[in-house]
């Protein structure tokens, strides 16, 4: 399997195209701390081809850990698409209603999350980390549709993809403190005198309290830790992870 959509609600528009990719294109985030700039535009060029989009359709951000979100422009087009220097700096977030433009991040344990409303036909994605969560972008980017567009939060789907689920998540205590103490024991457990963190679970709890309808949230039920023929993860690769890329777009 080289791409991956799991995602039943968003795969029925036939004008939405969303897609993740999986290790077989190798790595695709251009802020990777040892592979070759080179290598990684190649792998994109693939990825792009795979999809049947064009590179200067796609509009990618440098990572920051964030909650900050982009809003893309038509004139957007291209930027971060095949070149490092042309990365819009530092976002972890984007949304447009622009049609035939591709939203794209990176991700190797953290969670790609997929925004649509089709009533006003406007798409976003985030990059949830921990620490992007604690920050509360997805809640940011519902407010953004509701600011941007004028969405009806009850009208948005989402899809939480794959990252690294609970099972693997182990943390420090500082952090399990700030997940205890914003989520309760549910997201935040301890176990076998360990600290853990449901991350996907915690994005659904901020979805929900920003009006999100439960029964519009999907949730991956891939580990990107657990499925090592799939997914590169950060934790269990370390040095060795590569990035996995996640795009969305609107089609004519």
């Amino acid at each position: 399997m080289v791409m991956l959509v799991d995602s039943n609600k968003l795969a029925r528009f036939s004008n939405l195209k969303l897609a993740i990719s999986t290790k077989r294109f190798g790595n695709l985030s251009f802020q990777h701390f040892y592979l070759n700039e080179e290598d990684t535009k190649q792998n994109r060029s693939q990825f792009f081809s795979a999809l049947k989009i064009k590179a200067n359709q796609v509009v990618n951000i440098a990572l920051g850990h964030t909650a900050r979100i982009f809003w893309v422009q038509k004139k957007d087009g291209g930027k971060g698409a095949l070149n490092k220097s042309s990365l819009i700096s530092f976002y972890d977030g984007l949304i447009t209603v622009e049609k035939n433009l591709f939203l794209m991040i990176t991700i190797a344990d953290c969670f790609p999350v997929f925004y649509f409303d089709s009533q006003k036909e406007c798409i976003g994605l985030t990059h949830s980390g921990w620490r992007g969560i604690l920050a509360c972008i997805n809640r940011r980017m519902v407010a953004d549709f509701k600011k941007r567009v004028k969405s009806n939060p009850k009208d948005i789907l989402v899809y939480i993809g794959p990252g690294i689920q609970r099972c693997h998540f182990e943390v420090e205590k500082d952090v399990f403190n700030q997940f205890h103490s914003a989520f309760g024991e549910k997201i935040a457990f301890e176990k076998n005198n360990y600290f853990w963190v449901d991350l996907s679970e915690a994005i659904k709890v901020q979805l929900i309290e920003s009006g999100i309808k439960e029964e519009n949230i999907e949730q991956s039920a891939y580990c990107t830790y657990c499925e090592e023929k799939l997914f590169s993860s950060y934790r269990r690769d370390k040095k060795n992870y590569i990035a996995q890329g996640a795009i969305i777009g609107l089609i004519d």
